[in-house]
């Protein structure tokens, strides 16, 4: 039986054996592509860092349109950023083109939503912040609280006091709210209370 079947079990290990050696060189290669995202990445921060912005946004713009992964998208968010300094209308759309990337992270997508609305408070009508936000305060969202907060200064800018007291109170009796959070919409809902 064994000289019948030996022959197919030989070939049945080597293949696992090249199954395996494949695999391991391609998490090789995968990490290889990662280091080297990652240095150039950092080689593009300190080029910002030394004063060299040029320098350092072609390089950041480099990675955002030829590498792949977690690189691409902070050198994309940290383009945007650059750009909201002074256009944020353009940045708006920068951060709602990632926002919308399908194959980004969730909690990518997040950063750019919260950065959009960030800018759209001061740049655009209430409504249109509430709608952008609106996604970022479900329950279970780590921006919850961020985009609550910010959906009530936005109410306020807008005089809307009415919403401004909601969103503070949806803070204040959230039991997942972090207590500084909490106090600091306490503080706000009393302003925004005293200004009727």
């Amino acid at each position: 039986m064994w000289r019948r079947y030996s022959g197919l079990v030989f070939a049945v290990c080597a293949l696992i054996v090249l199954a395996v050696a494949g695999y391991r060189y391609y998490d090789w290669r995968r990490e290889q592509a990662a280091a080297a995202a990652g240095a150039s990445f950092e080689q593009a921060l300190q080029l910002l860092q030394s004063g060299k912005a040029a320098e350092g946004n072609a390089a950041l713009a480099k990675i955002a349109s030829e590498d792949s992964g977690i690189y691409k998208a902070l050198a994309a968010l940290r383009l945007a950023s650059d750009i909201a300094r002074t256009d944020p209308k353009a940045a708006i759309r920068s951060f709602d083109q990632l926002a919308n990337e399908a194959s980004l992270d969730a909690s990518l997508r997040d950063v750019a939503r919260i950065r959009a609305a960030s800018l759209a408070v001061d740049s655009e009508p209430f409504a249109e912040a509430e709608r952008r936000m609106t996604p970022l305060i479900a329950p279970g969202n780590p921006w919850r609280f961020t985009a609550l907060e910010m959906l009530a200064a936005a109410a306020l800018k807008a005089g809307e006091t009415d919403k401004a007291r909601q969103f503070y109170d949806t803070i204040i009796i959230d039991r997942a709210a972090p207590e500084a959070v909490k106090a600091r919409a306490e503080v706000l809902i009393g302003l925004a209370r005293g200004t009727q």
